[in-house]
């Protein structure tokens, strides 16, 4: 070394390969703050995207949840709408024909026929003054409904059920002066206002009404 330097400064001669020597490890250490860096930066990115994925699927659970207490609303608005118009009226056909718009709502245009039979077998169940609740649900089938569908029917069937027993105790309490006391036939008003039922029920359902008088 003391060859080389010569008598001179140790700096002059050692200064220009230091940076050779230096420069790699520089290098090194830069790339490696570097890829830490990196590292860092990409699991932030993960983290992140993480917390994006949850927030999303929270986004969408909180969405359905908000679209199923909308569905339920609307459809208590619409039993309480059912029950309101129920106690609107004491009248059979009036009773009847809100059965007829509410099943109408619910079965195809097929099964037309079925629906009719349902309002007759109704009809009879209440005439005859069978205001049991279970016996008018039975007369009110839903087929070919999923479970969602069903259990939907069922409460707007408990509904009419009720808005039907109203009537036929209301009927039942009617007959009690529909009737004379002496002979227990049926006063004229009673002739006045089934013949109007009958009327209606034709016109409604678009067939013949036939009359005859013995």
């Amino acid at each position: 070394l003391s060859l080389l330097l010569k008598g001179q400064p140790a700096w002059s001669v050692v200064g220009p390969w230091s940076g050779f020597i230096l420069a790699p490890l520089l290098i090194r250490r830069k790339e490696h703050q570097e890829r830490q860096e990196t590292e860092a930066l990409l699991s932030g990115a993960a983290e992140l995207k993480r917390k994006t994925t949850v927030l999303h699927s929270r986004r969408q659970d909180l969405s359905s949840r908000i679209s199923g207490l909308e569905r339920s609303i609307h459809e208590i608005g619409e039993l309480y709408q059912l029950s309101k118009r129920f106690l609107a009226t004491l009248e059979l056909n009036d009773g009847l024909r809100i059965v007829e718009e509410v099943m109408e709502e619910r079965m195809p245009v097929s099964k037309q026929k079925e629906l009719m039979d349902t309002l007759d077998r109704v009809q009879a169940l209440v005439e005859g003054g069978d205001v049991a609740v279970e016996r008018l649900i039975q007369a009110m089938p839903l087929t070919d409904a999923d479970l969602k569908t069903r259990e939907r029917w069922g409460i707007a069937i408990g509904q009419l059920a009720l808005g039907l027993q109203r009537i036929a105790l209301y009927r039942r309490v009617q007959e009690s002066a529909t009737q004379d006391g002496l002979t227990g036939q049926l006063v004229r008003r009673v002739f006045r206002e089934r013949l109007e039922g009958e009327v209606e029920r034709a016109l409604r359902r678009g067939t013949s009404l036939a009359f005859l008088m013995v």
